[in-house]
């Protein structure tokens, strides 16, 4: 994007998720498993996950956000990332969506914690 966002649509804000996510798809050997909208909340988000992905499950990075998470960014312009493999991909997620115009990342570092994005001027 060229230009600042005040307060972007909700569908301009999914349609820097799924640039990024397909960004995320192309990483490495195989890369990542992203998801929009998925499951109703982080638990059953992680349950389909495994589900989805099967023996590599534990070995797949992934990046997703569930329906209750996607209400808030309807609402808020602001969503929260569940991520799992390694800090280092966790970067890598935080970086390509800095690289966005108009999107604040933050992430503390810490492993189990959620990366949030919030859109335009909030």
């Amino acid at each position: 994007m060229s230009t600042q966002i005040d307060r972007p649509t909700y569908n301009e804000c999914r349609k820097i998720i799924t640039r990024v996510f397909k960004k995320l798809r192309l990483k490495g050997n195989g890369g990542f498993c992203a998801k929009q909208n998925f499951g109703w909340c982080r638990s059953e988000g992680w349950w389909l996950l495994e589900q989805l992905l099967g023996d590599r499950y534990d070995s797949t990075p992934c990046v997703w956000y569930h329906w209750q998470a996607n209400e808030d960014l309807k609402r808020e312009r602001e969503v929260y990332l569940a991520w799992g493999d390694t800090e280092e991909h966790a970067r890598t997620i935080c970086r390509l969506f800095e690289e966005e115009q108009g999107v604040t990342v933050e992430w503390d570092g810490t492993k189990n914690k959620c990366i949030k994005l919030k859109f335009g001027d909030s």
